[in-house]
């Protein structure tokens, strides 16, 4: 029966671009046949959560585990709960950095390390060998990053909360377009002091940036970012990170 429906599905899935799209349609279709292999309360969870699979981790798991069917049907759904469990493990030790009393690169090396080993922990996930978009909190903005490597993932997460914190207490040089916005105060709760060896790959590559925007005949945020575009390569030499800051401009270039 199992291998029977998984062929059904299979058929039925080719005319659809989408993964999630035809799993809805198919299991409101063919709801009572899907349950003879696959548990009636995770597929209802499914149904229900409009698409949040991140939030059912459990169901969604053993859809995948219970057959052949529902290994087929909810793999992509798998991916987004494995990648939404990895970021999630990177924020608390993320937050215990950016909210201790001050930031050296003792502090630093520890959060790094409990980054590698959440990736460690992680690693086995299929999810995170894939490109995949992340969200990521930098200047009170949520921009979306693009990535592969999971080391890169954390190290951007990380890079948007120094490098906010840093720019909120004056630390860091702005960005020509980044002295035009509001990017507000830094929370009570976080670090007051950040030492400058933390610092020092971003401002390096800030600097770079700061002296190519500085041209008079940029005059958009548009122009902004086609020159930070053209440079990138030369960028990530001193900070991976700054897909950061090409995120954010984009943001507006595109207003």
């Amino acid at each position: 029966l199992d291998d029977s429906l998984t062929k059904f599905w299979g058929s039925y899935k080719v005319a659809f671009k989408s993964a999630e799209a035809p799993v809805t349609q198919w299991l409101k279709e063919n709801k009572e046949l899907a349950c003879l292999v696959l548990e009636k309360e995770d597929v209802e969870a499914f149904l229900t959560s409009g698409g949040n699979v991140s939030y059912i981790p459990e169901n969604v798991n053993r859809l995948m585990s219970s057959s052949n069917l529902g290994d087929s049907m909810f793999g992509f759904a798998g991916k987004i709960v494995a990648s939404a469990a990895f970021s999630e493990a990177l924020q608390a030790p993320i937050k215990a950095l950016l909210s201790s009393p001050k930031v050296t690169m003792k502090e630093l090396d520890t959060c790094k390390a409990a980054c590698r080993a959440v990736v460690a922990a992680h690693r086995s996930a299929p999810a995170l060998s894939v490109k995949r978009q992340v969200m990521c909190t930098f200047l009170g903005k949520q921009v979306e990053l693009v990535v592969q490597d999971p080391n890169l993932q954390w190290e951007c997460v990380l890079g948007a909360g120094l490098k906010t914190l840093a720019l909120q207490r004056g630390l860091m040089q702005k960005l020509a377009h980044e002295e035009l916005l509001e990017i507000g105060g830094p929370p009570a709760a976080y670090a007051k002091e950040i030492h400058d060896d933390v610092l020092a790959d971003y401002r390096t590559c800030r600097r770079f940036a700061s002296e190519l925007l500085t041209d008079d005949s940029l005059v958009s945020f548009k122009d902004m970012l086609q020159v930070m575009e053209e440079n990138k390569d030369t960028f990530f030499l001193h900070d991976t990170t700054f897909r950061l800051e090409l995120a954010y401009a984009a943001q507006f270039a595109d207003a």
